[in-house]
């Protein structure tokens, strides 16, 4: 059994709801990835890249959506970073306090 992974102190302030010295990034893989994305600068996001490959950052937030994205935000990670082509269920992954986003 390996040793684990211990998340980046760069990332820690993005997970302020839990404690960030008990995150494993092997166990704890999908809440990782997409609070980086979610919530990260483009420095966070550049180091996600070299902690995960880029197919399965890809394949994590295609397979497991969470709903914590802005509009904005889920359509730059959609569109720039994962440049996915394909459309996706914009409400699995956005969110508003208002309730469902409506989208044109």
């Amino acid at each position: 059994m390996s040793a684990p992974q211990k998340l980046p102190n760069q990332l820690k302030p993005l997970f302020w709801f839990t404690d960030p010295e008990r995150l494993d990034l092997n166990k704890n893989k999908v809440d990782i990835i997409h609070q980086v994305l979610a919530l990260g600068s483009l420095e966070d996001i550049k180091l996600l890249f070299s902690l995960y490959p880029r197919e399965e950052i890809r394949r994590v937030f295609l397979k497991t959506p969470r709903n914590i994205y802005t509009p904005k935000g889920f359509d730059f990670i959609k569109n720039f970073i994962l440049k996915e082509k394909k459309p996706l269920s914009f409400n699995r992954y956005a969110k508003n306090i208002l309730g469902p986003v409506a989208r044109p």
